[in-house]
């Protein structure tokens, strides 16, 4: 969606989107095994990569500078 707009005639207009990156969740782990803390520390290792991701995307478009990333959570209460 990011390239679509991109590469679209009239690059200034606005543009919303909402990425939820529910990965963080350790019951949905990338591998088998290890503890909840583990699990839920592999998925925090996905979600930093997606956001890189993200980023890298946004440099490439050189829609970077005319973004706002606004980042929240409600997790890791369960491991302090």
């Amino acid at each position: 969606r990011l390239e679509a707009h991109a590469s679209a005639a009239g690059k200034g207009g606005p543009l919303f989107v909402y990425t939820p990156l529910l990965d963080a969740h350790y019951t949905v782990s990338p591998k088998p095994g290890g503890s909840a803390r583990q699990k839920y520390l592999a998925n925090l290792e996905l979600v930093d990569a997606s956001v890189r991701q993200l980023l890298d995307t946004l440099d490439r478009l050189k829609l970077r500078d005319r973004t706002f990333l606004i980042v929240s959570s409600d997790h890791g209460e369960a491991f302090g």
